[in-house]
């Protein structure tokens, strides 16, 4: 049997709570087999949805209870929580639209030995400029953590194993300020430019600042400059071919003041 109550908070947290005796240990949820998996990115303002993250045999505790909360950075997230017993029944569920609020479950049937969560909601925007919000070189900043569950026991807090779940983040704009980025890279290290790497970092700085059109702008001249051999002759070149020109130039003038030397002599 499960109960529910509810109570404002400033996050979302879920909590369940195990009311019967099913075992010794403390924080035994914490490597206990857990399966699932979330979408590996999704752009800024779609809903996504994350079906069947399964807590498997997660009740290895002691007779004083066990606190496990689920907290998500979603927007408007609908979370569905499940409890199966050992045949896969149902054995209570709860579904609900969560803003501020704290949901309890507790649990009285020693016969659970599963739950199962489900959690939708609309992907954040990034802040803005700065760090910790766009970064092209650590893409990891970008993401977001769609569900993390951690388990409570004895004032003790640790988060459940492979229990965070994630993903990127990204709007159309920073999407093809990276695409630009990157293949602009893969020719500079194609054509070995440095001249179209320094041109990437620029592009790379305005990405970071979110400066998206100046970075596409960037990157695109880079992958010119890689493909037209750097952007121009490099200055030892420049400086080879005047003296070559110089050469020729003053070997032409000897020749024609030899022979004017030449015809004078004659006459």
């Amino acid at each position: 049997m499960m109960s529910w109550t509810r109570c404002s908070k400033l996050a979302l947290w879920v909590t369940v709570v195990v009311v019967v005796v099913l075992g010794a240990g403390a924080l035994g949820a914490a490597a206990v087999p857990f399966d699932g998996d979330t979408p590996g990115s999704a752009e800024v303002g779609d809903e996504v949805q994350v079906e069947e993250l399964r807590l498997t045999e997660p009740f290895q505790v002691s007779d004083s209870g066990w606190t496990m909360r689920v907290s998500t950075e979603l927007e408007n997230p609908r979370l569905q929580v499940t409890a199966l017993n050992s045949p896969g029944n149902t054995v209570g569920e709860k579904e609900f639209d969560v803003t501020n609020d704290t949901v309890s479950m507790a649990i009285d049937d020693s016969s659970i030995n599963e739950i199962v969560l489900s959690v939708r909601g609309d992907v954040p925007a990034i802040a803005g400029p700065g760090p910790g919000a766009y970064d092209y070189e650590n893409r990891d900043r970008e993401n977001i953590t769609v569900l993390e569950i951690e388990e409570v026991f004895e004032d003790q807090v640790e988060t459940v194993e492979n229990g965070t779940f994630e993903l990127h983040r990204f709007t159309s704009d920073s999407r093809d300020a990276r695409q630009a980025i990157d293949s602009a890279s893969a020719a500079a290290e194609e054509a070995d430019s440095d001249e179209a790497r320094d041109r990437i970092q620029e592009a790379i700085t305005f990405y970071d600042n979110a400066e998206f059109g100046n970075a596409i702008t960037a990157a695109n001249d880079a992958e010119g400059r890689a493909d037209t051999g750097g952007g121009g002759p490099s200055t030892p070149l420049l400086v080879g071919a005047v003296l070559a020109l110089v050469v020729v130039v003053g070997g032409v003038a000897y020749y024609l003041r030899s022979k004017q030397d030449s015809a004078n002599k004659l006459q």
